[in-house]
């Protein structure tokens, strides 16, 4: 009996077993089914997003990435097609995405050439360095490196380093003129007249290039033109419109010569030019805009109202036609123009423009209910945030253009740039008020950055808000970087302001004469002096602290000081 149920037993183990082994089996097999599948997703959707960035459909390419990225959120692929997709857009944000795809790759050097090519793109001086400094050893002797760090020069306008650089990658790749046609082109710039006529020699070895022909004989035209060898200017751009190369650009640039001569070509030309560009947007656009710096608007009106609305509302050239508006104080004639065609991508500045155009006719509620609109449209986009507040900057609408700029802070990638932008323009009206509601935003985005958390602590103690965090703030600034004497003089202005004056003093006590005589260092210090009874060290520094650019709390405490000094 004890044998049977021995058996049993056994036979109910095995019994157990054998399920639990099947359970786990198809678990297994569940989960690497379900792993299986979506890495089946994945590739799916990249194949589809990269298909769609062929056909220039970028939403609904990044549509794709971004469920990729729900599933894998470290995939480079899927991030890469944001990237591109952003960047063929014309968003800014795209720096940032690419900067991400290079972490994600561990700076693979196609990527960190994508990230920094697309930085010289925007005229991002700071993020295309970043990105090169990225770069790996290998990529770094590479001609297209140094190409890059030229264009991050130039951006920055130090030609120095731009023709060092060139120089640099020419040597690697010495076959290569696009790097003779820079250098060529900076040279015949140069004022130096032994260095322009290097570059002169230059273009006209490449003008003998077929290759290069084009580009050379437009920069000589161009650099005549600009020295006023107006005879020379015309001799070049004549043989340059005869190239079968020529573009638009070498068309109009004849004409500004043509137009500078005096000749009488000049009206035959233009009016050819208006004829053959009639249905082409891009070629009208740039012609508007030649007659309108050619202080031509009233023949570009003229012009404008014989082409069809459907060409003026299309790519940039409503932004040229209203500008000739503009031009002529043509504000009726502008009303009307915006109160026409949609202008598809622009549409935000069709309403900006009629803002305009109502205000200078006096229909100011109307204006402002057009430039509201004109807000709506850009929504978050940080580019077109930043161009309307410039326009209105531009028109002297300051109020719109702070409102714009405070929108812009909202975008997580540019708030950093553009609260500093707030900054400077608040500390130079001396509107303290409004430096701390910056630097609260400010301190958010960089909660680590000291001489961010010292301006806050200092602007709160002068305006007497929030003491306490503002003290806490200024110790630990100061605890963290003891021989600065900015975060020196805002902690030991907080234990003034607490009543420690001889505390606050022993802070300042170990620095220099030479640093405490800093203008702004010396006013903190001279009020600190003044309440310690020091009255003849209190105004030395007092009046070395008249030199600084104080805020009007700092001077009425200044004032304050030598009233107790007067006094004594």
């Amino acid at each position: 009996m004890l044998g049977l149920n021995e058996k049993i037993e056994r036979s109910l183990l095995k019994i157990f077993l054998g399920v639990v082994g099947l359970v786990f089996l198809l678990g297994a097999g569940g989960y690497f089914s379900l792993s299986a599948f979506r890495a089946w997703q994945v590739r799916r959707w990249l194949a589809e997003a990269n298909a769609l960035i062929n056909e220039h459909d970028y939403k609904h390419a990044s549509l794709d990435a971004q469920r990729v990225l729900e599933l894998s959120p470290e995939d480079a692929d899927a991030m890469r097609v944001i990237a591109r997709s952003a960047e063929s857009a014309g968003s800014r944000s795209a720096i940032e995405f690419w900067r991400r795809v290079a972490e994600l790759s561990k700076n693979a050097e196609r990527d960190v050439l994508a990230w920094a090519r697309c930085a010289i793109r925007f005229r991002d001086a700071v993020s295309a360095s970043k990105a090169l400094d990225a770069m790996p050893e290998p990529g770094r002797r590479a001609a297209e490196y140094h190409a890059m760090r030229s264009d991050v020069a130039l951006i920055r306008h130090d030609l120095a380093e731009y023709e060092k650089e060139l120089l640099e990658a020419k040597r690697i790749d010495p076959q290569n003129k696009k790097y003779d046609l820079a250098l060529a082109t900076l040279h015949v710039a140069a004022n130096d007249v032994a260095t322009h006529e290097v570059g002169v020699r230059e273009l006209l070895d490449l003008r003998d290039d077929e290759a290069f022909r084009r580009d050379a004989m437009h920069r000589l035209a161009d650099d005549a033109m600009r020295r006023n060898q107006i005879t020379r200017a015309l001799d070049y751009a004549r043989e340059l419109d005869g190239s079968p190369k020529r573009d638009f650009s070498d068309r109009l640039l004849l004409l500004s010569i043509l137009k500078a001569a005096g000749d009488g070509e000049t009206q035959s030309l233009l009016e050819q030019l208006e004829k053959e560009t009639a249905d082409d947007p891009t070629k009208v656009g740039a012609l508007i805009g030649w007659m309108n710096s050619q202080k031509m608007s009233v023949e570009a009106v003229a012009w404008i109202k014989t082409l069809p609305p459907t060409i003026l509302a299309k790519r940039t050239v409503p932004l040229n036609v209203a500008e000739t508006f503009m031009a002529t104080n043509d504000w009726d004639g502008l009303r009307k123009f915006c109160a026409g065609t949609k202008w598809d991508a622009l549409d935000y500045m069709r309403n900006a423009l009629a803002a305009r155009a109502l205000r200078e006719v006096g229909q100011v509620q109307e204006s402002s209910q057009d430039w509201k609109e004109a807000v709506a449209k850009v929504g978050t986009r940080s580019e077109q945030i930043f161009g309307l507040a410039e326009l209105a900057r531009k028109w002297g609408w300051q109020n719109e253009a702070i409102d714009l700029w405070w929108l812009a802070t909202k975008d997580p990638i540019n708030a950093e740039k553009t609260l500093r932008m707030l900054y400077d323009f608040y500390a130079g009206r001396r509107d303290t008020q409004e430096l701390y509601r910056v630097l609260v935003h400010l301190e958010k985005v960089r909660p680590r950055d000291r001489a961010v958390c010292n301006n806050l602590a200092q602007i709160s103690l002068l305006l007497n808000l929030d003491a306490d965090r503002a003290n806490r703030l200024a110790r630990e600034v100061y605890e963290q970087e003891p021989k600065n004497t900015n975060y020196a003089s805002t902690y030991a202005f907080s234990l003034y302001l607490q009543g420690d004056v001889k505390k606050a003093l022993q802070v300042l006590a170990g620095f220099s004469e030479a640093e405490l005589e800093q203008p702004q260092i010396a006013a903190y210090y001279g009020v600190m002096l003044a309440n310690s009874g020091d009255f003849s060290r209190a105004a030395k520094f007092l009046d070395l602290g008249e030199k600084a650019s104080l805020l009007p709390e700092e001077e009425k405490l200044v004032e304050k000081a030598r009233l107790t000094v007067a006094r004594r």
